[in-house]
């Protein structure tokens, strides 16, 4: 780096993320979690010709460019993480072929996202939650899951009074689906036959103040079901959490979920304990499939669709409903989704996000954000 005149070919490692803003960059190894941010505008312009498509994450530098303090110290910082390599251009013939990975299409243009590689575009569909009750009629929901691919996921969130109608209904998905999960407050239990413990679990919902002796008499219910219970305690404050925290340990707990509830009037117990800070954003390592996953869509919702009692279809309730199990096939639903909806592909392209260099990193959205107005949860950008 010293000599006189002397080229070099500067290279970005091909499991290395980049990401820049206006006046800043990151660039992140996906092996170790180590990262590099700058806000030079030297260093800016570098890394932006560095991954123009047509340099493929190789460019030629001089040592005159390298005697800028700042050029000088992000190369040295490149190699010391294992992000990148200086080699002296003279000891090769041509130029290194480095291969870095893209997305083929334009970020967040959706209508340019090309699903056609799926031989059955139902190979999308992932899970699907149903919300019964008396207003179900149930030979018509049956015939519509029917048409349904048995590897999907079966969610059913369970008001039927009649017994009849609900045992029809299990006994169908024991038979066809391999994964089915029954939604059940703990204050209204009832124990499944031993005939569906192996393709049926339970998610037990504690929703507080919760009455301890209820509480106990439906745990104990469930202690003679062989298969999987999940309890999800859904918590609105701290004290609530505590109050979670004890349930836990007193019924020594061990499969659970704590879920924070957005009311309307608990924002600031989400900006604690829900929005993210800088050090959250890097708490685990994420991968490159992960954070190009994330950037073209929605790790929450892809894949997922309800069914509600009236036979209405949606990918997610706060946005328009998609059809009904009575007029619309499935395929039509997917496709509908798909090219036109706001569930599936909806990114981190709003507000703050747009611009901030660690959009891919962070979360997809979730309905928090729907539910409280934010186009993003996090204390790193406004």
């Amino acid at each position: 780096m010293e000599n006189i005149n002397n080229k070099f070919w500067l290279i970005i490692e091909p499991y290395v993320y980049a990401n820049m803003s206006r006046d800043r960059i990151l660039l992140y190894n996906t092996l170790d979690g180590n990262r590099i941010e700058s806000s030079q505008p030297i260093v800016a312009k570098l890394l932006r010709k560095l991954f123009r498509e047509n340099n493929v994450g190789v460019i030629e530098i001089n040592d005159i460019q390298l005697k800028e303090s700042s050029v000088r110290y992000f190369v040295e910082e490149l190699r010391d993480k294992y992000m990148g390599d200086l080699i002296e251009a003279s000891l090769l013939d041509k130029k290194p072929v480095q291969m870095l990975p893209y997305i083929n299409f334009p970020i967040w243009s959706r209508e340019k996202c090309n699903f056609n590689f799926l031989e059955n575009w139902l190979q999308a569909l992932k899970e699907i939650t149903i919300h019964v009750d008396s207003k179900t009629d149930i030979l018509l929901l049956i015939s519509y899951l029917k048409t349904i691919p048995d590897n999907v996921s079966i969610v059913i969130i369970d008001s039927l009074d009649n017994e009849f109608s609900r045992n029809s209904l299990f006994d169908f998905l024991n038979q066809n689906f391999k994964s089915n999960t029954l939604v059940r407050s703990y204050s209204n239990l009832f124990l499944l036959s031993k005939d569906y413990s192996c393709n049926f679990s339970y998610q037990v919902m504690i929703d507080f103040p919760v009455n301890k002796s209820r509480f106990k008499e439906g745990f104990d219910s469930l202690k003679s079901w062989s298969g999987i219970v999940n309890y999800i305690f859904n918590i609105r404050s701290d004290s609530e959490y505590f109050e979670a925290e004890e349930l836990i340990n007193t019924h020594n707990i061990s499969t659970f979920q704590i879920v924070p509830v957005y009311t309307g009037s608990n924002l600031e117990f989400f900006k604690k304990n829900v929005f993210l800070t800088h050090d959250d954003i890097f708490s685990e390592l994420i991968s490159m499939k992960t954070l190009f996953r994330r950037r073209t869509l929605n790790e929450n919702d892809f894949g997922k669709l309800q069914i509600f009692s009236n036979g209405d279809i949606y990918a997610n309730p706060f946005f328009p409903v998609l059809g009904n199990i009575s007029t619309h096939s499935i395929l039509d639903i997917v496709r509908k989704e798909i090219k036109n909806g706001q569930s599936w592909l909806r990114v981190r392209n709003q507000g703050a996000c747009y611009s901030c260099i660690y959009r891919d990193l962070c979360p997809s959205p979730s309905d928090y954000e729907l539910s409280i107005g934010y186009p993003n949860l996090c204390h790193v950008e406004s």
